[in-house]
């Protein structure tokens, strides 16, 4: 039977993208007269002018930030990513620490947590490479971590049943006083706030509907910072999302977004948006719109 005219568009769309504009997704198709015209109305920005912002949104001395990022929003950034990597260590300097995501690709199946690229972007890789910076060891959603928190956040990760459970540091962030999320870059509606996973995670256990998310496991081997090896185990996570579902619920004391020329950046308190997330979770209220959230799913297991 011959595709419906939407799919065979769709797909068509699918392989321009990869092709002739190397983009990963039809969606990005939209994006490149959108960035055309960014460069070339919107104003150029310093250093100085970004982190004006940052503290404004809540950055400062001895906290505890997670930062979220895009390279590839920055081309009105008049910067390197080496100049605002240091700018945010001592930023928050003595005794604050800095997190970035840092997972591999997804082809990986393999895991040296001293060096297996990050593929979460261009300022996570130079924040891995960074001097006296950790990594956790979780092939599916590494983090690393630079302070004194940072041992407490990374050090269990290949604990974890998921990648976002009570091990991880997307839920152990939670429980440090003075903890934010910062996206800069990474859309709106926090679409780009990988804690909100720890729903699911925490749940799977207590409501059906979450285990639904989780359906496949992953084993794979790692090799330590000591040189040994080991195996995993973790569940996989599927499904679409739509973080706006999640996002209208938030408190704005908490959460704030601004943008600064082009530049969408965001700010939330983290032990806030993981207890909010959860309990929304709990009230039958998620981002998911894949498994379909139908109301006689979100029963107690």
């Amino acid at each position: 039977m011959r595709a419906p005219l939407k799919i065979i568009i769709r797909e068509r769309l699918k392989e321009i993208a990869l092709k002739r504009l190397n983009a990963r997704n039809p969606k990005e198709l939209l994006r490149y007269p959108l960035v055309r015209f960014q460069k070339a109305f919107c104003p150029k920005f310093s250093l100085p002018e970004l982190m004006d912002v940052l503290r404004v949104l809540g950055l400062k001395k001895n906290m505890t930030v997670f930062i979220h990022s895009s390279w590839n929003s920055f081309f009105n950034f008049t910067s390197s990513p080496v100049e605002l990597l240091e700018a945010l260590i001592e930023e928050i300097s003595p005794d604050g620490t800095l997190m970035m995501p840092a997972y591999p690709r997804q082809d990986v199946n393999y895991f040296d947590v001293l060096t297996t690229p990050s593929y979460a972007g261009l300022l996570t890789e130079l924040f891995r490479r960074y001097p006296g910076v950790k990594r956790s060891v979780n092939i599916d959603h590494s983090v690393c971590a630079l302070g004194p928190n940072a041992d407490y956040l990374l050090n269990d990760h290949h604990r974890s049943e998921t990648s976002w459970d009570e091990f991880s540091p997307y839920y152990r962030i939670g429980n440090i006083d003075n903890a934010v999320i910062m996206g800069l870059g990474v859309g709106k509606n926090l679409e780009i706030c990988t804690s909100l996973h720890c729903v699911e995670s925490i749940l799977r256990k207590e409501i059906y509907y979450y285990s639904l998310i989780f359906p496949t496991s992953v084993t794979y081997t790692y090799r330590d910072t000591d040189g040994n090896e080991d195996t995993h185990t973790f569940l996989k996570r599927t499904g679409n999302m739509d973080t706006k579902k999640l996002a209208i619920h938030m408190d704005k004391t908490y959460f704030k977004e601004t943008k600064l020329s082009n530049l969408d950046i965001y700010s939330i308190d983290a032990g806030y948006v993981i207890k909010r997330a959860i309990e929304l979770g709990r009230a039958g209220i998620t981002q998911y719109t894949y498994p379909v959230p139908d109301k006689k799913l979100f029963y107690k297991i």
